[in-house]
């Protein structure tokens, strides 16, 4: 499967990686109830991501307003890396595995038969349900991953956020601003959109176990 378009649509879709956005993100120590609260103080961290992939639906792109989630490296440390089945292959974590794939075969091999049994019964599933990867791509820079190089990149849906510009508005058929356009830098395919849509579907559509009873 490609997982990016090689020629990519003059307007904004799902899954888009855009460079050039600002992000905001509040720290605080409680919410501000009134305008004494702010003597606990806040701070307001400006960042502005090399990506951001668009969150936003295709057909809700517009009235001004976008939901982008930026894009950070894969640390060496984080716990998939160490999984052979995404040691080999990063953009299995945007999959569902079955449990005996998810962890180490030295951490499967420790559970019990009832232990791994149970776990199998429930099927197939994402793990690191809040991650998905963008595969590398020669318009990415490159950095260093466990000892080589690499561009993959994943998103983090816990750190989507939404910006607002005049230029972001239904295209009506064409092309859209010259300026957000230039932001755009790869596309995805409808294969790797697809799989995006599911897994981020499947991260916000979870129940808590007390709705269950």
């Amino acid at each position: 499967m490609s997982f990016y378009e090689q020629n990519i649509d003059p307007t904004l879709r799902f899954g888009d990686v855009l460079k050039g956005f600002i992000q905001s993100t509040p720290q605080f120590k409680k919410p501000l109830q009134d305008i004494s609260s702010l003597e606990d103080g806040f701070n307001l961290n400006i960042e502005v991501p090399k990506y951001s992939a668009i969150l936003t639906p295709c057909c809700s792109i517009g009235e001004h307003k976008l939901t982008l989630c930026p894009f950070v490296i894969i640390p060496g440390s984080i716990a998939f890396v160490k999984n052979p089945i995404f040691a080999n292959d990063l953009m299995k974590i945007n999959l569902r595995i079955t449990a005996e794939e998810s962890m180490p075969p030295d951490k499967w091999q420790e559970l019990s038969i009832e232990e791994r049994a149970a776990m199998l019964v429930k099927g197939k599933s994402y793990t690191f349900g809040h991650f998905f990867v963008y595969d590398k791509h020669d318009y990415l820079q490159s950095y260093e991953l466990r000892g080589e190089k690499t561009s993959y990149y994943m998103i983090d849906f816990r750190t989507s956020y939404s910006i607002k510009s005049h230029l972001i508005k239904r295209p009506n058929g064409g092309p859209i601003d010259k300026a957000l356009c230039a932001s755009k830098l790869l596309q995805l395919s409808v294969e790797a959109r697809s799989s995006l849509r599911e897994k981020l579907s499947s991260y916000f559509a979870r129940v808590p176990e007390e709705d269950l009873t």
